[in-house]
């Protein structure tokens, strides 16, 4: 028998260290093995104080990445379809983490595969596909994934009774493995305490799947999806969108946020964290880390807006539909960081258009101010709702701010539909570009 040791503390000196035996579950199948995979928390050098940044271990899936996930699903629902049966060949295109995770899956449920990828994947993946027994199809290197996906589907087309097509850039399968179990571990894991996923785009399955599950517990979790910099990278297994074929089960509405990342920084992470953690981990997951690492360090100036707060904005916008209901943010905006006290609320002067518009009396701001001086705070921002319209600025609201005194002001617009379900979102107006640009911010 073969159990992991775990220490159960600190030996007084000279004494032996006291160990328990922690037991682990005994599998069926290596495809039991996936998913599951341990949260790693990464001090990254650069991080801001308090920041913690947790790095999902997928390289403990057996065939050594997420992808693991994403081709037992891919196979399996295919077998639940029938559009698998025996006799069948499982066909794709990969860059080589899918590839990696098929020939696994195949040669555990006694499937033959043949993967198509461009000439230039490396070595090591080519030979972990074949010792699984895959056959590789190679294509034209300067054609990268688009390439291979072309040709796979020529292939599938030309002969259908033959394969079975995973097609992972169009089966709902694929982001469903995420939804199913990266979203959940996710969630469990960090105890609900998430606040940002920041993963790369590839097929998108990855964060589109975890995305729509991390949503569903919390709108609060901001979802940062990482492309490349530039077409001419060199980050295998991401893709830029811009220049790529979009894979069809990508949704831009699963991720609050896309930034990008260049290939320098990657590799200069993936160094970095070797270096520091002797962690040995691919481009793509260095662009993630490179990504979030800037993640953290925007979210430590983010808006900070107290839970009481932010449930009395909503509360305010809920009692005052149809009409718009508008208010004062007071606190302290410190080092570029903003930090809501109060949100005080003032009757909306408007009287022409009060569905569609609101005005704050020059005089109730002067009461809120006087009021709050002694506090040490001041006013940071403000807030309104747009009852039956989207959680955004208008075009009125723009061209006032853009009238007055409103650069680097923080303006919570709080969406309130037929009375009852709100979602707020923060704003901040910028002179240079005569327009508001959104702001990330923290409900504590």
């Amino acid at each position: 028998m073969v159990v992991p040791l775990r220490a159960a503390g600190a030996a007084p000196r000279g004494r032996f260290v006291s160990l328990v035996l922690t037991a682990v579950p005994v599998l069926e199948s290596i495809l039991d093995a996936i998913g599951n995979t341990p949260l790693l928390r990464l001090g990254l050098a650069g991080l801001p104080p308090g920041a913690e940044v947790w790095g999902k271990c997928e390289w403990f899936n057996p065939g050594g990445s997420v992808k693991d996930r994403t081709a037992l699903s891919l196979v399996t629902e295919g077998e639940k379809s029938g559009a698998l049966t025996r006799g069948k060949v499982i066909a794709d295109s990969s860059s080589g983490n899918t590839a990696v995770g098929l020939a696994l899956v195949g040669r555990a449920k006694g499937y033959a595969v043949e993967l198509y990828m461009p000439g230039s994947v490396n070595p090591e993946r080519q030979a972990l596909c074949r010792a699984y027994g895959a056959q590789i199809v190679f294509t034209d290197p300067l054609l990268g994934s688009d390439g291979a996906l072309e040709e796979v589907r020529r292939r599938v087309a030309k002969d259908p009774g033959r394969y079975f097509y995973a097609d992972q850039y169009r089966s709902p399968a694929n982001p469903l493995a995420h939804y199913r179990t990266t979203g959940p571990e996710i969630w469990e894991q960090t105890g609900g305490r998430v606040t940002h996923f920041v993963a790369g785009l590839g097929t998108t399955g990855t964060i589109v799947g975890t995305a729509r599950y991390l949503h569903q517990k919390s709108r609060r979790v901001r979802v940062v999806a990482v492309e490349p910099d530039h077409e001419m990278h060199g980050l295998e297994g991401l893709k830029h969108l811009p220049s790529a074929i979009v894979p069809e089960i990508y949704d831009p509405r699963a991720h609050d946020d896309k930034v990008t990342a260049s290939t320098e920084a990657a590799y200069a992470m993936c160094a970095q964290v070797l270096h520091d953690h002797g962690l040995l981990v691919g481009h793509s997951a260095g662009a993630a880390l490179s990504a979030a690492r800037e993640v953290a360090k925007r979210a430590a100036r983010a808006l900070k807006i107290p839970r009481p707060e932010a449930d009395a904005i909503a509360a305010h916008a809920r009692s005052g539909y149809p009409h718009e209901v508008c208010g004062v943010l007071v606190g302290t905006a410190r080092d570029a960081a903003v930090r809501v006290a109060r949100a005080v609320s003032v009757a909306n002067r408007e009287t022409e258009r009060p569905a569609v518009r609101y005005q704050i009396a020059p005089e109730d701001l002067i009461a809120v101010q006087r009021s709050v001086r002694a506090e040490g705070l001041d006013i940071v921002g403000y807030y309104h709702s747009h009852p039956d319209h989207p959680a955004r600025p208008s075009e009125t609201d723009r061209r006032i701010a853009a009238e007055g005194l409103s650069d680097g002001v923080v303006h919570v617009v709080c969406g309130v539909a037929g009375g009852r379900d709100t979602v707020a979102t923060a704003w901040v107006f910028r002179d240079a570009a005569q327009a508001f640009e959104e702001e990330p911010f923290d409900i504590e």
